[in-house]
C-alpha cells in the first residue's frame, strides 16, 4: 500500500496510458453500424422479449410500462407481494402526476 502511495503519479500515468491504448484499439462504431447494421439486443433476451411485448400492446397516445422479472426459479410469495406493492406505488404515482397535469 505504501508503494502505491509513493508511486501514485506512476499509477495515474499507467491508468491514463491504458485508457488511451484502449480508446485507440476500440473499433470505430460508425463503421461497425454501417457494415453490420444497427446493433440490437437478441430477441431471446428478457429485454428483447419485453420490447416485443410492448410493441404488441402499446396504443397510440398512451404510455405503457412493462415490468419484467427474470430468474432461474419461480417467484416466491414474498417476492410476488413486493411486486404488488411496487405496482400499487407506480399506480399512485401515475394518479398524482395526472392530477398535477390536469391542474396546469
Amino acid at each position: 500500500m505504501r508503494a502505491i502511495i509513493k508511486g501514485r503519479w506512476l499509477v495515474i500515468i499507467a491508468w491514463v496510458a491504458i485508457t488511451a491504448g484502449l480508446l485507440f484499439a476500440a473499433p470505430n462504431m460508425v463503421d461497425l453500424v454501417r457494415n453490420k447494421g444497427q446493433l440490437d439486443v437478441p430477441a431471446e433476451y428478457s429485454s428483447g422479449m419485453a420490447n416485443k411485448l410492448m410493441k404488441e400492446i402499446q396504443d397510440e397516445g398512451e404510455s405503457q410500462v412493462a415490468l419484467v422479472f427474470h430468474g432461474d426459479k419461480k417467484l416466491s410469495s414474498s417476492e410476488l407481494k413486493e411486486i404488488e406493492i411496487a405496482i400499487q406505488k407506480l399506480e399512485s404515482m401515475l394518479k398524482s402526476w395526472q392530477e398535477a397535469a390536469s391542474s396546469l
